[in-house]
């Protein structure tokens, strides 16, 4: 099923691209309008949306795992909490992590390349990360789902994370420190 889907989005996006070009140098619009392309791409994107949430929901209960989502799509649970400072946009993090997909593929972890050291809000991680860290303090561990269009999107990380990937994120917060900007 994932393939048709896939395949749907896949067709439908090169069929708009194909008929918006084939109207070359014509003055006369035979093809497809930008507003048509525009709701072909936004239903097709739709239906991939669903499709990964239907495959992730599926997962949580299979796993049993107690899962809340936030509004833009991240999965979360929260597994040990500590007494650690509250996570906010700019302080310095590091964790300890491993990546999977959702079918249980290995990765990324920590345990090969050493703790993840980011600024929160800064980019340089997926998005799914700097939204669902600010949901966590110092020591604490948790787990989070993440779909394609909050992990790596359509082609993937070029590495081990395949293009439209839900990944699944273990983490425990190891350090933060908290940036002040110089006063």
């Amino acid at each position: 099923m994932k393939y048709n889907i896939l395949g749907t989005f896949v067709f439908a996006s090169f069929l708009a691209i194909v008929l918006v070009g084939c109207n070359g140098g014509n003055k006369k619009n035979t093809g497809i309008s930008k507003k048509e392309l525009d709701k072909i791409l936004i239903d097709a994107n739709k239906l991939q949306v669903a499709y990964d949430t239907q495959r992730v929901v599926s997962f949580i209960r299979l796993n049993q795992w107690n899962m809340k989502q936030t509004n833009s799509g991240i999965w979360y649970e929260i597994l040990d909490t500590d007494n650690g400072p509250q996570i906010q946009k700019g302080d310095l993090v590091a964790i300890t992590y491993r990546v999977n997909l959702l079918d249980g593929s290995f990765c990324y972890s920590s345990d090969s390349s050493g703790p993840k050291i980011f600024k929160v809000s800064r980019g340089g991680v997926e998005s799914g990360l700097e939204e669902g860290i600010l949901l966590l303090r110092g020591g604490d561990s948790a787990r989070f789902i993440m779909p394609q269009y909050r992990a790596h999107h359509l082609l993937g990380d070029g590495d081990k994370i395949p293009p439209l990937s839900t990944i699944i994120y273990q983490l425990r917060v190891v350090e933060v420190a908290s940036v002040k900007p110089a006063e």
